[in-house]
């Protein structure tokens, strides 16, 4: 029996265990097995099972694809990211053979140790990193979005599973509710899309709101969309609207924090949740009522803990509720014992008239930048255009500022969340 929302708000009991229903944490094992498998057809096929779970499929190469180095790293980063190691039974992931003997390794654990997960950043600014959360802080901001969103019939998911974003609205907040949820993973993303119905909540990132508004003439009557991982303009809110999308909640957060604050007018500063706060202990919060410039938040966890940490993004509180993001704080690296800054080296990049896009990132085997390029023209020669966007630079940068390596491409990389990937 299903349990809408506004039961689950005036609930105090603690809902059933989320890895106990298959149907959500199933799909976080792909998700995890989707970052190892080396991509041959079969074995992403396995991963992507169109309404099943294909439990008796191999791990190894007759299967899914994955080799012992590639067991080997799914393995630590499933102990890391269900905790396995605080039940000693990381050894049995290494011996499962099918996807069905992973599924019992990891409920077998879950069933005696699940007080915490450990999520990966996206990379999007540094090199990905491991954010712990307790899963009661994880269970009570989803019932915190289940306030704010009210009464839903489905979820309909465009994201994975094992990013933060995705394991609260598609994993936590349907346990908590006894939601159904639709995967567009499982079914495809037109399938999915055609089979949208009145009274969903459909759950994705900006470029699939993009993709959703480019596809459909018009939405059921009802739906509900939720966006986070990037900025989504104000033009694609209000063309989505316009194909009768009800409300579009704009959520804030990171791998870091987990969920700060949401919004529905996209002109509007972000309402902090419940748990959420300005570190008042700055200098920049003297005042109670007047805007500053605060990048630190206080996060009251479950357990009565304060914890205060810096968020990834340049924060501007009008209030001590209401707040608006400046962007990314500037992540500058060392080389060579100097600040180096990779987005101003982008910046540079950009204005030659030869590149429309590019991304400049740290590269973790040497220690210095790299760079990716969309050229401004689709035929052109990489060698020669290498070396004239490294002349362009040389006269611009000092030599340790200087990209070790330029790679083309139409787009820049970006990861299943929508937000930039690594190359």
């Amino acid at each position: 029996m299903l349990m809408p929302f506004r039961q689950a708000r005036s609930s105090h009991v603690t809902p059933p265990s989320w890895f106990e229903r298959e149907d959500l944490l199933c799909p976080v094992i792909c998700d995890l097995l989707h970052e190892h498998c080396p991509g041959n057809a079969e074995g992403r096929a396995a991963l992507a099972p169109r309404g099943s779970w294909r439990g008796n499929m191999p791990l190894g190469e007759e299967g899914v694809g994955l080799d012992s180095l590639s067991r080997l790293q799914l393995s630590t980063r499933i102990s890391e990211f269900f905790h396995i190691h605080e039940t000693g039974a990381e050894d049995h992931l290494l011996e499962c053979v099918t996807l069905r003997d992973l599924h019992e390794a990891i409920l077998f654990s879950l069933r005696q140790y699940a007080g915490a997960l450990t999520f990966r950043s996206s990379g999007s600014v540094d090199q990905p990193h491991a954010c712990t959360h307790q899963a009661a802080d994880l269970l009570r901001e989803a019932i915190c979005w289940s306030e704010i969103i009210g009464e839903r019939g489905r979820i309909v998911s465009f994201v994975p599973a094992h990013h933060i974003y995705g394991f609260i609205w598609t994993v936590m907040l349907p346990s908590l509710t006894g939601l159904k949820v639709r995967r567009a993973s499982e079914h495809g993303y037109y399938a999915t899309l055609q089979g949208l119905m009145p009274g969903d909540l459909v759950i994705a990132v900006p470029e699939l709101w993009r993709f959703i508004d480019e596809s459909a003439h018009s939405l059921p009557e009802d739906v509900i969309g939720v966006t986070s991982g990037a900025p989504l303009s104000r033009p694609l809110a209000r063309s989505l609207a316009g194909r009768g999308l009800v409300r579009l909640i704009d959520a804030f957060g990171s791998s870091e924090t987990g969920g700060l604050g949401w919004r529905e007018d996209f002109d509007a500063p972000f309402r902090a949740l419940a748990h959420v706060s300005p570190d008042e202990s700055s200098d920049h919060s003297q005042s109670r009522e007047a805007t500053c410039s605060q990048d630190r938040i206080v996060l009251s966890l479950v357990d009565g803990r304060r914890r205060t940490l810096v968020a990834p993004d340049r924060l501007v509180w009008e209030n001590l509720r209401h707040f608006r993001p400046l962007g990314r704080r500037d992540a500058s690296i060392i080389i060579e014992g100097h600040d180096v800054h990779p987005e101003k080296v982008r910046d540079l990049l950009l204005t030659h008239p030869e590149v429309i896009e590019a991304a400049v990132r740290p590269d973790r085997m040497t220690g210095r930048l790299k760079a990716f390029v969309v050229p401004a023209r689709a035929l052109y020669d990489p060698d020669e255009l290498a070396g004239r966007l490294r002349h362009y630079l040389k006269s611009r940068l000092p030599a340790f500022a200087m990209p070790r390596s330029i790679r083309f491409g139409t787009a820049l990389p970006r990861n299943r969340m929508g937000k930039p990937a690594d190359w």
